[in-house]
C-alpha cells in the first residue's frame, strides 16, 4: 500500500493512498489544533466519507466548524472515481468501498479513537467497513 504525502495549505497534508493495483485515492488531512489540547477531542480523528458524485470538498464547511470549535484532526478522502482519486475502477461494490476506507484508515489513522461520518454512499462505505 503506497502512500505519498504532499504539503499544501499551512498544516494541511494531501496523501495518495494505494487501495488496489493501479488505483490510488486522494486523502486530505487537517491536523489537530491547540483547541483540542486537554479536551475530550484530544487524540481523536474524524474521518469524513462523501456521497455519490461528490468529493471531499463537500465536507469543507464541516471541517471548518470541527476545527474551529473542537480542534480535532480531520481526514476526508475522494472515493474511487471521484474528485482527485483514480477513475480506473469503474464501479466498486459497497464491500469494496469498505475496503477502500480500511486502507485509508490504515495509512493515515492507524491508531487512536475515530469518529466516522458519511453522507449517502459514504454512510454505506462506513457500514461496510464496520
Amino acid at each position: 500500500m503506497a502512500e505519498v504525502a504532499v504539503a499544501t495549505a499551512p498544516g494541511v497534508v494531501r496523501h495518495r493512498v494505494r487501495v488496489r493495483p493501479g488505483t490510488d485515492v486522494h486523502v486530505v488531512e487537517w491536523p489537530a489544533t491547540a483547541t483540542a489540547t486537554g479536551t475530550a477531542a484530544e487524540g481523536v480523528t474524524v474521518v469524513l466519507a462523501h456521497g455519490w458524485t461528490l468529493t471531499h470538498a463537500s465536507w469543507l464547511p464541516v471541517v471548518e466548524r470541527l476545527q474551529a470549535r473542537h480542534g480535532v484532526r480531520v481526514v476526508a478522502f475522494d472515493q474511487p472515481g471521484h474528485g482527485l482519486s483514480g477513475a480506473e475502477w469503474s464501479t466498486p461494490t459497497v464491500h469494496e468501498l469498505g475496503e477502500v476506507l480500511h486502507r485509508v484508515l490504515t495509512a493515515v489513522a492507524p491508531r487512536g479513537p475515530l469518529v466516522l461520518a458519511g453522507h449517502s454512499m459514504g454512510g454505506m462505505t462506513i457500514m461496510a467497513w464496520a
